[in-house]
C-alpha cells in the first residue's frame, strides 16, 4: 500500500486476515479500492499519530476505526474517494482521545459517531465539528474515569445547543469536578436553579424582566414542523407545541432553544394539559408571568401561551412560530 509508514505496514501485515475478515462481515456494498483507501487515507493517520510506543495498542485500534469506517461508508459517514465532514472531524480528533482509544476502541468510536451524527441532523454538520474538536480538547483532562470522558461529550453537546440534555448534562457535570466542569462550560459552578436557565453558567447577576428570548418551529413548507399556527400547552413542568396534528416538546436555555419531536399524542396533550394558566398574555402582547407584567410588540396577535418554572412558551394567530420567554441575566 504506497503512501503509508513503515509502522502501519507492520499493522496491516499482522492483522490481514482480521482485516479482510472484517470486510467480509461488514463492506456489502464496498468496492475493494474504497475499502483500501479507507485504510490509507482515515485508519493510517490515527495508527501513525499513536506512535511507536503504542504499537502493542496499535492492531485493535486499527482493525476497531476499519471496522467502523466500512460500516459508516454505507451510511455515507465516511466518503468513497475523498474524505467527507465526519471523517476529516474524525481524524483529527482522535488523537487527543489516546488513553480511551486504546482501551476500547469500538466504544469511543460508536460514541463519535453516533454522537456527531445525531449534532449533524439536529443542529448542522460544523457544530457537530465543533462538538467533536472541543470533546478532542478536553479528553486529556478526563482521566479520573471513562465515565468522566463520555460524560464531558454529554455536558459539550448541551453547550453546543442540545438543549434536551440540560437535565442530564447538570446531572453528569456536577460528577466532573469544578476544574473539568469550566473547561466545559466556562464555570466552575452550574446552578441548576430552572429559573436561572437563561443565565451564563456561573452568572449571580440579578434576573430581568420576561423577554422573548428565542423563537422556534415555523412552517412546515420552509422545513418547519408545522402545517398551521400550532398553540402551545403545558403538561405538568412540561412545554409542548402542536397544529393539531403533530406535536413537539419545547426545550430551551441559555445554550439554544429546540422543538423535539415526542411519542405524546395532540389527543393525549389535549386531555391532560393544564388548565391552570400560570403565564397570560392577550393579543396586545401584554405578558403576565413570573410576577412581572410586560408589553412585548412581538406577542401582538397572541392566541395561546403556556409555562414550566423559568420557561414559558406563546403562540400567535398569525405565525408558525413558537416564542419562547425567559429571564436573562442583567447585564448580560
Amino acid at each position: 500500500m504506497p503512501g503509508v509508514s513503515e509502522l502501519f505496514r507492520g499493522v496491516c501485515a499482522r492483522e490481514r486476515e482480521r482485516l479482510n475478515a472484517l470486510f467480509r462481515a461488514h463492506g456489502r456494498g464496498v468496492e475493494p479500492a474504497v475499502a483500501l483507501e479507507l485504510l490509507r487515507r482515515t485508519v493510517a493517520p490515527v495508527v501513525d499519530a499513536l506512535g511507536a510506543p503504542a504499537a502493542s495498542e496499535a492492531p485493535a485500534v486499527a482493525t476497531a476505526l476499519f471496522e467502523v469506517a466500512l460500516r459508516g461508508q454505507t451510511r455515507g459517514l465516511f466518503g468513497a474517494h475523498s474524505a467527507g465532514a465526519f471523517e476529516t472531524a474524525l481524524v483529527a480528533a482522535l488523537p487527543g482521545f489516546g488513553p480511551a482509544l486504546v482501551r476500547a476502541p469500538l466504544r469511543l468510536l460508536g460514541a463519535l459517531g453516533n454522537g456527531w451524527a445525531r449534532l449533524e441532523r439536529e443542529l448542522g454538520p460544523d457544530t457537530a465539528t465543533r462538538w467533536l474538536d472541543a470533546w478532542s480538547a478536553v479528553a486529556p483532562s478526563c482521566t479520573a474515569s471513562d465515565e468522566a470522558l463520555y460524560g464531558a461529550g454529554l455536558v459539550l453537546a448541551w453547550r453546543f445547543g442540545l438543549a434536551e440534555a440540560r437535565d442530564k448534562a447538570l446531572a453528569r457535570a456536577a460528577a466532573l469536578g469544578p476544574e473539568l466542569c469550566e473547561a466545559l462550560t466556562g464555570s466552575s459552578e452550574l446552578d441548576p436553579a430552572p429559573e436561572r436557565r437563561f443565565a451564563p453558567p456561573g452568572s449571580r447577576a440579578r434576573l430581568g424582566p420576561p423577554a422573548v428570548v428565542a423563537r422556534v418551529g415555523g412552517f412546515v413548507g420552509f422545513g418547519g414542523p408545522f402545517a398551521r399556527p400550532p398553540d402551545v400547552y403545558g403538561l405538568g413542568a412540561r412545554l409542548y407545541a402542536t397544529d393539531g396534528d403533530v406535536v413537539r416538546e419545547l426545550f430551551a436555555d441559555v445554550f439554544g432553544a429546540r422543538l423535539v419531536p415526542t411519542p405524546l399524542g395532540c389527543e393525549a396533550l389535549l386531555e391532560g394539559a393544564s388548565e391552570a394558566q400560570v403565564l397570560t398574555v392577550n393579543a396586545a402582547g401584554v405578558v403576565d408571568w413570573d410576577g412581572a407584567r410586560v408589553t412585548l410588540p412581538a406577542l401582538r396577535d397572541a392566541k395561546s401561551g403556556a409555562s414550566s418554572p423559568g420557561l414559558a412558551a406563546v403562540a400567535l394567530a398569525t405565525s408558525h412560530a413558537v416564542f419562547v420567554l425567559g429571564r436573562r441575566a442583567e447585564g448580560a
